[in-house]
């Protein structure tokens, strides 16, 4: 299970433009799928666990804004690693903190 906290700081609004799931589900029957829009100062929680036996969970969920896109993506799988990734437009960076665990929350935070 991987449950991620998106912090935004920046004056103008992110607008969800894509999201993804493999061999998972999001969590809560669908209820922590990552929000349509972000706004100033706000965090996106959004979460996924296995659907089956020993399947692990991946996904990602982009989001657009007058910056660029920030992209975040996550693979949790049954066994070993739990690389977590974000990428940011230019001029600002992601801090992404530590996953490790068969049950993860994950903080990214973008800098600018």
């Amino acid at each position: 299970m991987i449950l991620t906290n998106v912090l935004y700081s920046h004056p103008q609004a992110m607008s969800r433009t894509a999201l993804g799931m493999s061999h998972a589900i999001w969590r809560g029957g669908g209820g922590q799928v990552p929000s349509e829009s972000v706004p100033f100062g706000a965090t996106a929680t959004f979460g996924s666990e296995s659907n089956g036996f020993a399947t692990g969970t991946e996904g990602f969920v982009t989001y657009g804004s007058t910056l660029g896109d920030i992209a975040v993506r996550w693979d949790n799988p049954y066994i070993c690693g739990n690389p977590v990734t974000c990428s940011a437009p230019p001029g600002w960076r992601c801090s992404v903190g530590p996953a490790s665990g068969d049950n993860v929350t994950v903080y990214v935070d973008l800098i600018g």
